[in-house]
Formats: C-alpha cells, sequence, structure tokens
C-alpha cells in the first residue's frame, strides 16, 4: 500500500515537474529621444512562445500577442506590416522586430543583433522623424505561481504523510 502510494506520489511529482509554462508575457515602457516628439513615451506588451527557443545563435520567435501605445495611436496585430518578433542571442532576449503603420504615422523597432543595448524605436510622422528607447520586464505568469504552490503543497502532504507512516510504524 505505501510503495503504491509513493509511486503515485513520484508519478504525478514526474507529471507536475515536466509541466513548463509556454506563453513568456512582458511589458515595455520607453521614451521617443529625439525628433519632433522628443520626450514622449510609448509603452506595450507581448508574448511569444518559449519553448520554441534553442537558445544557440541567432533566434528570432513570432509573438502571439501585441500591444503598443505611442504617438496618440494604439497598433496592435491588425496594423503590423510583417509578423512582429522577438530576437535573441544564444538565448538571451536581445530586441523587438516590427513595423506598425497607422495612417501618416508609422513605428519601427528594431533589434540589438547581440544585446539589448542596441535596440531602439524609431517612429515617422508628417512632423518629422525620430528615436526612442525602451525597456522590458517579464510579467509573472499565474500558471507558474499556482505550479508553485501546487508543488508546495505536494511537499507538504508527502511529508505529513510520511511522519502519520512511522508514528504507526513505530
Amino acid at each position: 500500500m505505501i510503495n503504491t502510494m509513493r509511486q503515485t506520489v513520484l508519478v504525478a511529482a514526474l507529471a507536475l515537474a515536466s509541466l513548463q509554462v509556454h506563453a513568456a508575457t512582458y511589458v515595455f515602457t520607453g521614451q521617443l529621444e529625439t525628433g519632433p516628439l522628443a520626450g514622449q513615451g510609448f509603452s506595450g506588451g507581448f508574448s511569444y512562445e518559449d519553448q520554441l527557443l534553442a537558445g544557440v545563435g541567432s533566434e528570432y520567435l513570432n509573438l502571439t500577442s501585441w500591444a503598443l501605445n505611442v504617438l496618440g495611436q494604439a497598433y496592435s496585430a491588425d496594423t503590423v506590416i510583417a509578423s512582429p518578433q522577438a530576437a535573441f542571442w544564444d538565448g538571451q532576449f536581445v530586441g523587438l522586430n516590427a513595423t506598425f503603420t497607422s495612417g501618416p504615422y508609422a513605428v519601427t523597432f528594431a533589434d540589438g543583433f547581440v544585446d539589448f543595448g542596441g535596440a531602439y524605436l524609431g517612429y515617422s510622422t508628417p512632423a518629422g522623424e525620430g528615436f526612442g528607447s525602451y525597456a522590458v520586464s517579464a510579467v509573472p505568469e499565474p500558471a507558474a505561481l499556482s505550479l508553485s504552490v501546487l508543488g508546495l503543497a505536494a511537499l507538504g502532504l508527502i511529508a505529513r504523510r510520511r511522519r502519520q507512516a512511522l508514528a504507526s510504524a513505530g
């Protein structure tokens, strides 16, 4: 009986350990630094499927969701010219690649090739063109937190049952 329970717990633990959160979600904020709109801010967010990342050399993953607010415009997947991508060098995020248009406005994200320090945003308006920089931060996935809590609860249950079994045997 105890061996069966141990095997069941072991299988459940291995199943939980094999689960991975597949969508990586990030938010970004930045500021336009040059051109006629210097000083204005922008923000947004994006997601990609992180299990597709091999972690070697130059890689580009298509974004599964995207939102950008800049120049008084809200951009999304509907206004992008080509599929927006997250760029990586040896598994490290180095920036975004995307071009959005809305009327006379255009916004382009370019990656930093081998590091995020070279990543930038370029813009074009009827008043002129300019550039900006941005910072990216991860959004904790609710599933990851849930799995952590579930794992801790399972470990607590295993320890409690082990103590009960030892107390009954002794």
